[in-house]
């Protein structure tokens, strides 16, 4: 993995986002989670993913990118990489904005109009480390990448330490999951009938 920048928390970092109060995060799950039947590692956009839907194409359109440190894991996760690639010929990918990004019971949302973010959170007490994420968009590949990095307090690296992962096992079905969202504008030469396809990738 890359060297990570140095920096102090909330100095060299430009944080362009605003946190919420503890357990927030288990409120907004609750609005998605449970009342939608989801894969732990999955993305999720208009319609129901099963069935064909039409949308107003003259509307952004909001995804929700899904990851879960299943149960079953061994140790919890300390780097989590999201990989979506815009589809340029249906979207306008200088539309997208970055919504909100979430772990455990913790959600931050970036301010609007939002499509690069960094963010070094400290995460003290539940765990000893900070939070790095930082969410690019590269409007020339169409490729935008979330980082979550579990960082050593006083090396700002990502930690050496297998046990001090910030995304444990999901023995509770809260901590060990999260989730990040964004929007954006289909063009306006989307015909009737036009499928806008979109997947994205999730590296642990």
């Amino acid at each position: 993995l890359p060297l990570i920048q140095a920096g102090k928390v909330g100095k060299k970092l430009k944080v362009k986002a605003r946190s919420f109060g503890t357990n927030s995060a288990v409120v907004g799950c609750q609005d998605w989670c449970e009342s939608t039947s989801i894969d732990p590692n999955a993305k999720y956009g208009p319609g129901d993913n099963a069935v064909n839907k039409y949308i107003n194409h003259k509307k952004d359109v909001t995804y929700t990118i899904t990851f879960e440190n299943l149960v079953t894991a061994t140790a919890p996760a300390a780097y989590v990489e999201i990989i979506d690639t815009i589809n340029k010929t249906v979207f306008y990918i200088s539309t997208l904005n970055l919504g909100v990004f979430s772990w455990g019971d913790s959600l931050i949302a970036a301010e609007p109009n939002e499509q690069n973010v960094s963010i070094l959170k400290n995460i003290k007490p539940i765990h000893p480390n900070f939070l790095r994420i930082d969410a690019t968009t590269d409007t020339t590949s169409g490729i935008v990448r979330w980082r979550f990095w579990t960082v050593d307090t006083v090396t700002l690296q990502l930690t050496e330490n297998p046990a001090e992962g910030f995304l444990p096992p999901n023995t509770n079905g809260v901590t060990g999951a999260g989730f990040v969202t964004y929007s954006i504008a289909p063009k306006a030469i989307v015909t009737n009938g036009t499928v806008l396809k979109n997947k994205a990738s999730i590296v642990f």
